[in-house]
């Protein structure tokens, strides 16, 4: 009898991963054959290589932005071992699905850091296309900005100014060009940025860009090649169009002459700046930033007599008094002329509801900038007794208490204890303050702790009449204490919290926090102490996360088979995120010495080619955990 011949380990290795990855393709996009993968199956048939196993985990995940952060991960650690083609067919899934999103944008968001890992893989079109679909700029400018720079790193530069004629939104096409050319000076790159901004069709744009570059000309004290820079733009702006509106502001024509005036008030050409100042149209926003320019560059030079007199050319009076505050407070800043800085925010006209709020805000600024820079805190409380004197009463004790509330704020960032003290006990209606309203006590909490002053911060707690707001500050001043490694003293502070759930988040944190400093048994400690399973669970398997990443293994295995222990008897424990989060620590190659010292831990080590037997066990009881889900 025949036989049957079988394919070699490597060959069984790759088609497996090929099924598995094309598996994810049509999951990803909806396509099924009738059926979904169940928990039934056991846990060790599905998977054969590291690589297979955290693939299958990112499966089971069905929220689409840690779906795809997942799946974004595996790549990375793919193409740290020079796997570039599995990588990229890893990643494939994840662009259609980005695609359609615009939420959870900002820094570091999942949309940006996929995109990056594209370029990085040299697929530039794909980048492109992906991002066209995004329409919200906090997307939109950050991940064009890489992708042309990455472009013109590559030699690219046509196809970078190509890519961001794409951007549907004009405002961002601007910024983005700005941006670029702007950075390129900076890294010394100038006639990468030269060659970049000649190529930009549109006039405004392009005067934008060199605007911008002049700008970091002007810094550097190169001031020839910036005006050098800036000639071309002095008649650029009557040639473009005056009708059409950048992000529903200002029009094109005017947005290039404040961007101009600008440089020139930038390059200390005050004179120039205010006589193309005169030739914008719109005299109550665009001829305000450009005088907003002006105002800058001329108190930088200490000339406040001419400034204040281009703030009173300003027509609009809201935006007359928002110039002078900003004057009164430089002044305050950096001359320490207080006495000026009080009778230019005294001078502030009426003009509603908002004279109040500008005037009273540039005299509690002026009080802060006394303490913080002399220590002065009698006169500073004297400045503030002076606002609202002619104001209502309530009025009145509405800003004090504001006034009062930043500086002490300020003492506490000076490591002044009793003075913080001091100051907490003359702010009005302590015992009303709301609890979703105690950001100011949390700051002065904080940066007691920051500056060495613990005792004057739970002294601080013990002047709050509301436990809500205690056991919230209490948590802070304990995860502050276990961030500067004094574990003993946060621990303690743990205890004196009396709400259980506040009391079990901050055991978690100072747990995390002996976990990082690698003291993991006083960890595993604090970790036991918590009562809430959940929670305890989570936090198992964040230290165990830590221990895989640091290469102890050995433990961080133990520890992550305790959390499935939990997680397996409490069936009414949700910590499926928290699952996920260990997938890539047990998965990849810890971190080498050399590595671990490195402050920033954002190092991507390859996948494994194999688990131990002990490795293999806990990953199966992952997958069957996160299944069970």
């Amino acid at each position: 009898m025949k036989q049957p011949s079988y394919p070699s380990r490597t060959g069984r290795e790759t088609a497996s991963l090929f099924l598995l990855q094309l598996t994810f393709i049509l999951l990803s996009t909806g396509w099924c054959m009738g059926c979904s993968p169940g928990p039934k199956t056991a846990a060790s048939d599905q998977w054969q290589t590291p690589t297979e196993w955290a693939l299958l985990m990112a499966q089971q995940e069905k929220q689409v932005y840690l779906h795809c952060r997942m799946l974004n991960d595996i790549a990375r650690a793919q193409l740290a071992a020079g796997e570039k083609e599995q990588a990229l067919q890893t990643l494939k899934p994840t662009l259609e699905l980005i695609a359609k999103t615009d939420g959870l944008v900002g820094k570091n968001s999942t949309q940006e850091a996929i995109i990056k890992t594209v370029l990085e893989l040299g697929e530039y079109e794909s980048a492109i296309q992906t991002a066209e679909n995004f329409t919200n700029p906090s997307l939109t400018d950050p991940i064009f900005k890489e992708i042309a720079f990455a472009l013109i790193e590559a030699g690219k530069v046509s196809e970078a100014v190509e890519a961001v004629q794409k951007l549907k939104n004009e405002g961002s096409a601007i910024r983005v060009c700005e941006s670029v050319a702007g950075a390129l000076v900076q890294k010394g790159q100038q006639q990468q940025a030269m060659e970049f901004v000649e190529q930009i069709p549109q006039l405004n744009i392009k005067g934008a860009a060199l605007c911008a570059m002049a700008v970091v000309y002007f810094e550097q004290g190169d001031s020839r090649q910036a005006y050098e820079l800036l000639k071309p733009v002095e008649n650029m702006y009557e040639k473009v169009d005056d009708e059409t509106k950048i992000d529903q502001l200002m029009t094109r024509r005017d947005q290039l002459l404040t961007k101009f005036v600008n440089a020139l008030a930038r390059g200390g050409n005050s004179k120039r700046a205010l006589e193309f100042t005169e030739f914008i149209k719109d005299r109550d926003f665009a001829a305000v930033v450009a005088y907003q320019s002006v105002i800058v560059t001329l108190i930088a030079s200490s000339d406040v007599k001419q400034a204040l007199k281009i703030a009173n050319k300003i027509e609009d009076l809201e935006s007359r008094n928002r110039e002078q505050q900003k004057i009164a407070e430089i002044i305050a800043r950096d001359s320490d002329d207080y006495e000026q800085a009080m009778e230019i925010s005294n001078k502030i006209q009426n003009s509603g509801f908002q004279y109040s709020t500008i005037k009273f805000d540039a005299l509690a600024n002026i009080a802060v900038t006394i303490a913080s820079k002399s220590g002065d805190y009698e006169r500073a409380l004297k400045v503030i007794d002076a606002i609202g004197e002619k104001e209502n009463a309530a009025e009145r004790k509405y800003y004090k208490k504001s006034a009062l509330e930043d500086l002490t704020v300020v003492a506490a960032q000076s490591g002044k204890g009793e003075q913080t003290l001091a100051l907490v006990q003359q702010i009005p209606d302590l015992e009303k303050i709301d609890p979703l309203r105690s950001l100011f006590l949390e700051n002065v909490v904080v940066n007691l702790i920051e500056t060495d002053n613990w005792k004057s911060a739970t002294q601080v707690v013990n002047l709050v009449p509301s436990p809500e707001i205690q056991s919230r500050l209490l948590l802070l001043i304990a995860n502050e204490l276990a961030r500067k490694g004094e574990t003993a003293e946060a621990l303690g502070i743990t205890q004196k919290i009396k709400e259980n759930r506040r009391k079990d988040s901050a055991l978690s944190l100072v747990a995390a926090r002996m976990s990082e400093a690698g003291n993991t048994d006083d960890a595993l400690k604090a970790a036991s102490q918590i009562i809430d399973k959940s929670e305890q669970a989570e936090t198992f398997i964040s230290i165990a996360s830590k221990m895989l990443r640091m290469g102890n293994e050995a433990k961080g295995i133990a520890v992550l088979s305790k959390a499935l222990d939990l997680i397996s008897k409490n069936k009414t424990i949700s910590a499926r995120v928290y699952l996920e989060m260990a997938v890539m620590p047990l998965a990849c190659e810890p971190l080498t010495t050399a590595q671990q010292k490195v402050a920033d831990k954002d190092i991507v080590t390859p996948l494994k080619k194999s688990f131990t037997p002990g490795e293999k066990r806990v990953a199966n009881r992952l997958l069957q955990a996160v299944q069970a889900k």
